[in-house]
């Protein structure tokens, strides 16, 4: 096979990867808006090429959750990221939040309800 093939067959595998990318990204970003109103997504950042799906919330870096310092929120909840890769395993490396998306302790189990419902097929 001659390099023109194989850079085609690359390119056609990067396009597919942002495909999927895409559709893994707007499913999750769907789901979890019923915990964090104003997630979005991206495919990539600076740090993360097109195999890395992002997500984003100005909400939570601004203290969004009600009743919640963000001192107690990154002392004792999770980073989004952590959440779904427990319940999406094979995310794992493929999933960031590149300024955090910190969780409250107390909504980590709501949080891993909307995953579980959306893993069960419940969009």
């Amino acid at each position: 096979m001659g390099i023109e093939e194989i850079i085609r067959r690359y390119n056609q595998a990067i396009r597919e990867a942002r495909r999927w990318g895409e559709e893994i990204g707007k499913t999750l970003e769907e789901a979890l808006r019923k915990v964090i109103p104003d997630i979005w997504y991206t495919i990539g950042w600076e740090e993360g090429g097109v195999d890395t799906i992002c997500l984003w919330s100005k909400w939570v870096e601004k203290g969004g959750f009600k009743g919640h310092s963000m001192e107690d929120i990154i002392l004792n909840g999770l980073n989004l990221q952590d959440v779904i890769v427990e319940v999406f395993p094979e995310l794992r490396g493929h999933v960031d939040c590149p300024f955090g998306i910190w969780i409250p302790a107390d909504m980590v189990e709501e949080v891993v309800e909307v995953l579980e419902q959306l893993k069960e097929g419940a969009r």
